[in-house]
């Protein structure tokens, strides 16, 4: 099949070509055969559901059922890690995910990451993806997890693609996902204007007036990120900042960044693309319309648990529990990184504890197997004891 790349940036023919063509405005978008497939998790999603070799016209091999020692659900620091650490140990991992990276996807750049007093957040990805590969570990990107049968020693995950995987330890990492503003015009406007990922999007907003909402580390990042691309920037602040001191520092002596603290946002103005966003003074309770072409939500994040939450103990935040060394109460099954209650969400907080995550899952494999060694050595003296009762039984009888 001959494959065709057209390269697109925002306010260009191509650009205008692509979403008329596909109605999406976020890349890559992906055709075969003219049917408009969407970006590359609905390419994994095909791929995982088996039917993407039929559409490229491809023998479709059917899925081998395999038994994992490590199921590890998620992708970024946590998962990535603990899929280290478990393969290092020679368990047969599997890791499913969504994306690569999990809330790094969000970030532009660290700066307290050891070993780099300052490196890419996309950077700091593909380096974790290529020590990942050193390793046999199997990874399946694009599938959600929605149901998980964790009762037994078996432990079975369901995705929403329909497929099934068994392992005997599972290992939780599947982080959290940005907050929404829940205002009239948010997701009627969603990907027209409204977006949540500053570092993806950025480039596409050259020359326009943006809004970022928020006043925490992701908010003041994000601004930072629009304004070398952005004309003018508008940080819209419910109360005061809770970023890092230096990083409110540097952003707010940018050129064209404009804070508003104090104000709620209200809604998100426009039809079929973002044209404003009404706000409120909390001070005085009157009412501003920024004129904006696009909206970025950096209001804070939830834990992925919706899959959890009639097996797992969950917080008040719907954060899974955890002990001091990442059970959940349940044998076998271990969490690690921000779905969980830990306190500290930084990144390299979250790789420690997936490594916590892996050294334990072995651990309670390495019990399995000896409770198992256990029960086969009680059980031969008890085999020899009925054979030589039933020799006995015979030699009495005379025959």
């Amino acid at each position: 099949m001959e494959v065709h790349e057209i390269f697109v940036s925002g306010d260009t023919p191509a650009w205008d070509a692509m979403t008329a063509r596909t109605g999406g405005r976020t890349t890559p978008q992906i055709l075969i055969n003219e049917e408009v497939i969407g970006g590359y998790d609905e390419l994994a999603v095909l791929n995982a559901q088996g039917v993407l070799d039929e559409k490229l016209g491809l023998e479709s091999h059917g899925a081998r059922e395999t038994l994992y020692d490590v199921m590890i659900i998620g992708s970024g620091p946590a998962g990535m890690t603990a899929a280290i650490y478990s393969a290092r140990k020679g368990l047969k991992t599997l890791v499913l995910s969504k994306d690569v990276g999990g809330q790094l996807n969000l970030s532009a750049e660290l700066e307290n990451y050891l070993g780099y007093s300052y490196i890419e957040a996309a950077d700091l990805i593909n380096r974790f993806e290529e020590h990942v590969e050193r390793f046999d570990i199997t990874r399946v990107i694009g599938e959600e997890v929605i149901n998980l049968n964790i009762a037994d020693k078996m432990k079975v995950v369901h995705t929403r693609a329909g497929n099934h995987y068994q392992g005997r330890t599972l290992i939780i990492a599947s982080g959290k996902f940005p907050r929404s503003l829940n205002v009239p015009g948010e997701q009627r406007l969603l990907g027209k204007g409204v977006a949540y990922c500053a570092t993806c999007d950025a480039p596409f907003y050259k020359d326009k007036v943006v809004a970022v909402v928020g006043g925490g580390n992701s908010a003041l990042e994000a601004a930072g990120e629009l304004h070398r691309w952005a004309t003018h920037v508008y940080l819209v602040v419910r109360s005061t900042y809770s970023a890092d001191d230096i990083l409110v520092d540097r952003v707010t002596r940018l050129e064209h960044v404009e804070s508003l603290l104090n104000y709620d946002t209200v809604e998100v103005l426009g039809e079929q693309q973002v044209t404003g966003l009404r706000v409120r003074s909390r001070l005085d309770q009157s009412d501003r319309i920024l004129p904006v072409d696009g909206v970025f939500v950096e209001i804070g994040l939830l834990p992925n648990t919706a899959f959890v939450m009639d097996v797992l103990e969950l917080n008040a935040d719907g954060e899974i529990i955890v002990d001091c060394q990442t059970g959940t109460g349940v044998p076998g099954v271990f969490a690690a990184g921000d779905v969980t209650h830990i306190r500290d969400k930084q990144v390299l907080v979250a790789a420690g504890e997936g490594v916590k995550a892996a050294l334990r899952a072995h651990e309670y494999l390495s019990w399995l197997d000896a409770e198992l060694q256990c029960s086969l050595s009680a059980y031969a003296p008890l085999k020899w004891a009925i054979k030589r009762c039933t020799s006995r039984a015979i030699s009495s009888s005379g025959l």
